[in-house]
């Protein structure tokens, strides 16, 4: 009975206590909502990771034993430090800079005469919109998933892993997501409500808690089964759930995978190129495309010698290849395959393909 209770309870509790201390510091201390908003999260974070070892969604995904921890810990720092300069550069900077030529509210579409709480709530749904398109493309577009990839890379999902992002993310969000919501007139003090709801959103949709939601959310809010879906190894499921505080644009979209028929088996990527490595992995978006084709070239040699143990007839026929066609294949990767999760969809989803999970956790 009280683990029902439990489960039914958690999740609503969790964004309660997340939103409450941020509308009261926005109501006497505005200037502080940033700060408020930050340590409400670390506070958060901290009662869900002790959640966690009382209600595990899955056991296998517990931070007991996740070798990964200090990394996380490490790049959530990192992220947090970078979305603070984002915040200083687009909303601080750069709306001084706008506001004072004069550019504010160009179009005259915001409804500034409006309540500002009314406003908080178009910049959120705006910002919201904006932030699934700009998800959506990190998918979709090799330069942007270089980006984004290190956030997929975690094979387990709990608390620490919502963070778990690439400092060069933060500032794409500025371009992508606080720019436009500037240039129609949003006031730079409120536009930083759209990550707010995006923290709130995302520190419960990671978490490893066995929650009890009513079906009915998962229509209208981004729940942790939803997002579950989105961090599946399985290709087809991890390019769908783009949503990040509404699940509404991906059902308007037609990149919806109904939580409530879908269980998630392996999280992370298939093949992953990345090397566990805190340094390698803030190299990433640089080294992206020279760790697929080095992960190629392992493959291929792999394959070569599979095939010599199986044929060793042609043993004298794959001894004389020129060496560098190796080479050149890993230079064709370079050009058109970077994208795990979108650019080499149809060929991770072939049947010949052979599945490899080196850096998966044992179960």
């Amino acid at each position: 009975m009280l683990k029902s209770l439990l489960q039914w309870s958690v999740w609503p509790a969790c964004l309660a206590t997340n939103m409450a201390p941020v509308i009261i510091g926005a109501i006497l201390v505005p200037q502080l909502v940033p700060q408020i908003a930050a340590a409400t999260t670390i506070v958060l974070m901290s009662v869900l990771l002790v959640v966690e070892q009382l209600l595990p969604h899955r056991v296998d995904w517990a931070i007991g034993g996740d070798s990964e921890v200090w990394r996380d810990i490490g790049h959530s720092v990192a992220y947090a430090a970078a979305v603070n300069a984002s915040r200083v550069l687009f909303l601080v900077s750069l709306g001084s800079g706008i506001s004072a030529l004069g550019l504010s509210d160009l179009f005259g579409l915001w409804p500034s005469s409006r309540s500002v709480w009314l406003q908080i709530v178009i910049v959120i749904m705006l910002g919201d919109f904006l932030e699934y398109l700009y998800h959506r493309l990190s998918h979709s577009y090799a330069f942007l998933w270089r980006l984004h990839a290190l956030h997929h890379t975690s094979v387990r999902l709990h608390a620490l892993k919502g963070a778990r992002h690439h400092i060069l993310y933060a500032f794409g969000r500025g371009v992508a997501v606080w720019l436009p919501l500037l240039v129609v007139g949003a006031p730079a003090r409120l536009v930083y409500w759209q990550f707010i709801a995006v923290t709130i959103a995302g520190l419960t949709a990671h978490a490893n808690v066995s929650f009890t939601i009513p079906a009915f959310m998962h229509r209208l809010a981004v729940t942790p089964e939803f997002h579950r879906i989105h961090h599946a190894a399985d290709p087809k499921l991890g390019n769908t759930n783009f949503g990040v505080v509404f699940s509404v644009w991906d059902m308007l979209f037609g990149t919806h995978s109904d939580p409530l028929q879908i269980v998630v088996g392996e999280a992370g990527i298939d093949d992953d190129p990345i090397p566990r490595r805190f340094l390698e992995e803030l190299k990433s978006p640089v080294t992206y495309a020279t760790l697929v084709a080095r992960r190629r070239g392992e493959h291929f040699v792999e394959s070569a010698s599979a095939s010599l143990h199986e044929r060793p007839d042609d043993l004298d026929r794959v001894a004389v290849l020129p060496g560098h066609e190796l080479l050149d294949a890993e230079c064709h990767v370079l050009a058109d395959v970077e994208t795990p999760l979108a650019v080499g969809r149809e060929e991770m989803e072939s049947p010949d393909r052979p599945r490899r999970d080196a850096h998966r956790s044992p179960r």
